[in-house]
């Protein structure tokens, strides 16, 4: 689905992505272990992780807001056609804690 929108990926490195559909995307995240055109796979980016300074990360986080779209899922189109949810940091960390509130206390949550 992402070589049929943006075809030209194929012919990028990783994070270089320069798309004429997709102006603002720039890099793509590939989950699995497979290497695919374009992508950076998830375990080639935590490697790069060393080559990054802590102020790099704080000057980085310190342009970020709350409600900056941040990560897209892309549905498996059980229901219909496959398409993509675009999540803030606010929606992941708000996830993350109403999950971890009801592991941790679930006779307390009215569901």
């Amino acid at each position: 689905m992402l070589y049929e929108l943006a075809p030209e990926l194929k012919a990028y490195n990783e994070g270089e992505l320069k798309s004429q559909k997709l102006p603002d995307l720039e890099c793509i995240i590939n989950l699995s272990s497979e290497k695919l055109s374009g992508m950076w796979r998830w375990a080639d980016l935590m490697s790069e992780a060393n080559k990054v300074s802590q102020t790099d990360v704080d000057d980085l986080q310190a342009t970020l807001q709350f409600d900056d779209a941040i990560n897209i899922q892309y549905t498996s189109g059980t229901t219909g056609f496959p398409k993509g949810a675009t999540l803030s940091h606010h929606n992941i960390l708000n996830n993350g804690f109403l999950w971890l509130k009801a592991w941790a206390s679930p006779t307390k949550i009215a569901w």
